[in-house]
């Protein structure tokens, strides 16, 4: 489990994180929502030790200060939104997942060959294991960096609009990859855009508004409340399948 007490990010005078407060329960997916600019991305990069903050922030009660860095990769991963390019295989990228457990000579065991080649059968990347990265398509390249993050074994999963360069087909793929994750105990954490597949996938929606968490729920409490609809000033449409949000 994840908590979060009075988080707190400034950039001189602006305040973008303001005294945030909430727990990332253990084997859930928690959608994080906003509008843009909303602090969603700082949050995530908070957790993941990427940028300074003020507060705290504890996984299982430890403060996440006090760990080491390769213990802490052994349970929080993190797959930002700009992902670069480098001339490897899929099947080498994955294989970086393993860096928190192998020696210094970065050597893989039997065991970590096993689980690299697991990652890959998990996102269906197989068959692409020796294609370079530059040659892939968006959506594939996202599934090559899941596929390393599902080789790091972390039990809480963070990843910020892992969706974007998907046509609309593909995202609901990916995102109904990642829910299926919880399988394996993990605990996703996304940042998403798309409002219907958060409600559709996930078990417990956050909601950013201008640095401040105005939402952390269930997903029926976030319906009941209509606590997306007055966000986003959307109106809601409940079908026999699924659920979809629209202009006003």
């Amino acid at each position: 489990m994840i908590e979060i007490k009075d988080l707190t990010v400034k950039y001189g005078k602006k305040t973008v994180l303001d005294r945030i407060c909430l727990t990332l329960s253990d084997e859930r997916f928690t959608a994080i929502l906003g509008k843009n600019g909303s602090g969603k991305s700082t949050l995530l990069s908070c957790i993941s030790r990427q940028i300074k903050y003020s507060g705290e922030i504890f996984l299982d009660g430890k403060n996440i200060d006090t760990i080491g860095q390769k213990e802490y990769a052994r349970s929080v991963s993190f797959l930002p939104q700009s992902l670069t390019k480098p001339a490897v295989t899929v099947k080498e990228l994955t294989e970086f997942g393993r860096n928190p457990y192998t020696g210094l000579d970065g050597r893989l065991s039997t065991e970590d060959n096993s689980i690299v080649e697991e990652a890959l059968k998990t996102t269906g990347m197989s068959e692409f294991s020796q294609r370079l990265l530059p040659t892939l398509s968006g959506g594939e390249r996202q599934k090559a960096y899941l596929s390393m993050i599902i080789a790091q074994q972390a039990n809480h999963i963070l990843l910020d609009e892992p969706t974007t360069y998907m046509d609309i087909c593909a995202q609901e793929e990916f995102i109904e990859l990642i829910a299926l994750l919880k399988q394996q105990k993990k605990s996703p954490t996304v940042v998403m855009h798309d409002l219907a597949l958060a409600v559709k996938y996930a078990d417990d929606i956050v909601i950013v508004e201008k640095g401040n968490c105005i939402f952390n729920g269930t997903k029926e409490k976030c319906l009941d409340e209509k606590a997306i609809e007055k966000t986003f000033s959307v109106k809601r449409i409940d079908t026999e399948n699924k659920i979809f949000f629209s202009a006003q």
